[in-house]
């Protein structure tokens, strides 16, 4: 559209007064085979049309006053016909920052170009600011000559906010997945990485998720021909259920072992579109019970062989023993409630500021703890004591992408837990991701 300054003057020569006249410009006055009803017929119909049309439509002439308006367009900007006929838009609906950028736009219409498209700020006749989506159709004569435009636009603003909010959305949850202690990965029916989050990139480097590679080749070095035998991911994307492994993961001369949880993803006809998958690296856990047993095979085989010089002192240990279990029983029983609701929960998320405060649950901790645990300190939430853990990474502000798991006894009636801290930035603040892991059977076999 141009300033009044730029326009191609208008003569009166081929004004547009309807779309039916749009339709018929450049045609012969006289046409043996069209009579004069025919040619009112066809008019009302093109009338009609463009009446009844869902999306503006505006004709204008090449000094770029409106010459057409349809309802559509009455519904969009406030404005009726009567008010914008002969008018020019910029003094009604085109603020003036935006007015540079629509004599661009008619620029390029005058210069050849048959269609131009165009999304900018609109304001309406009550004062609102829009986005509208515009479609600009030069009108020519037979001759080729141009004799005017025909604009069609579209009122976009929520479909516009609704994009925003949630590009908005969909950084936040990136934020967390990225952060996690654990590796998240989502995975095609076809078998192909689609996406990996941070973790699952620092144990992977050599993998490109842009170029969807098949997961059991790339996972694994060397690259397997097959889908694994255990793998969970293709019985998820078989049957559409949760399905959980741990793997044996060659890497180069070792072995790595994964704890792998995979869940399906349907749309909204319920068919499998993809499979995320949560591991989790256990090969250090894996290792360390292997030598807990090797110890204790150790330990019997000593134990055995001063069995003769320990009798007696075996009946008592089996006397204590025993003492023990009766109270472990006891015990048991008045933590049934406690075990009950954390039975369910592999894995606890929160995040705490920098002060300890609770800023965020995940589902799993908030079935057991309840809603009023946001804003406390982790400590007195979680603390059968109340008291702040002595090596508290809090204590060491832990950086960004940095990395600290520790163990703490007495929480949530008397479990043992590993906790890994990883320091990350939560609704523009310093924060620490906290991951809980129920490791107190484990310690006490």
């Amino acid at each position: 559209m141009p300033n009044r300054s730029t326009a191609i003057e208008h003569t009166n020569d081929h004004p547009i007064t309807s779309p039916g006249e749009v339709a018929a410009q450049g045609e012969p006055q006289s046409q043996p085979q069209k009579t004069y009803e025919q040619i009112k017929e066809l008019k009302e119909l093109l009338q009609l049309q463009f009446d009844r049309m869902p999306i503006g439509c505006i004709t204008l002439d090449l000094a770029f006053h409106v010459q057409t308006w349809n309802p559509a367009a009455e519904r969009i900007f406030g404005f009726t016909a009567l008010e914008l006929t002969g008018k020019h838009p910029y003094d009604f609906i085109v603020p003036p920052k935006v007015q540079p950028h629509v004599d661009h736009v008619w620029r390029q219409l005058m210069e050849g170009n048959a269609t131009v498209q165009s999304i900018n700020r609109n304001i309406t006749k009550d004062g609102r600011t829009i986005i509208c989506d515009w479609l600009y159709t030069l009108l020519k004569k037979r001759d080729g000559t141009i004799f005017g435009v025909l604009s069609m636009v579209q009122d976009i603003t929520k479909r516009k906010l609704m994009e925003i909010k949630l590009m908005e959305s969909e950084e936040k949850f990136r934020s967390v997945v990225d952060n996690i202690g654990i590796g998240v990965a989502l995975i095609s029916p076809r078998m192909e990485i689609l996406t990996l989050n941070q973790q699952m990139r620092m144990w992977f480097p050599r993998i490109d998720a842009v170029l969807k590679p098949i997961c059991y080749k790339s996972f694994n070095h060397p690259p397997r021909e097959n889908i694994c035998s255990y793998c969970p991911t293709a019985k998820t994307l078989e049957d559409g259920l949760v399905h959980e492994a741990i793997t044996d993961t060659p890497i180069k001369n070792t072995i790595k072992n994964y704890r792998v949880v995979s869940s399906p993803i349907k749309d909204q006809y319920g068919k499998i579109i993809a499979a995320v998958e949560m591991v989790e690296d256990i090969t250090e856990r894996l290792w360390a019970e292997e030598e807990v047993r090797r110890l204790n095979l150790e330990l019997k085989r000593q134990v055995e062989e001063r069995k003769a010089e320990l009798d007696s002192c075996n009946l008592e240990l089996k006397n204590q023993i025993l003492h023990l279990e009766k109270i472990e029983i006891k015990l048991r029983k008045d933590r049934d409630l406690t075990q009950v609701l954390l039975q369910g929960i592999p894995f606890g998320l929160n995040v705490v500021d920098e002060k300890g405060c609770v800023l965020f649950l995940n589902h799993r901790l908030k079935t057991v703890l309840g809603k009023d645990v946001i804003g406390r300190k982790c400590w007195s939430a979680y603390k059968d004591d109340g008291i702040q853990c002595a090596g508290c990474p809090l204590k060491k502000k832990i950086g960004p992408g940095q990395t600290e798991t520790m163990e703490v006894a007495g929480m949530m009636g008397g479990r043992i837990f590993q906790i890994t801290h990883t320091g990350m930035v939560f609704q523009d603040k310093k924060a620490i991701l906290e991951v809980f892991q129920d490791i107190t059977g484990h310690r006490r076999a």
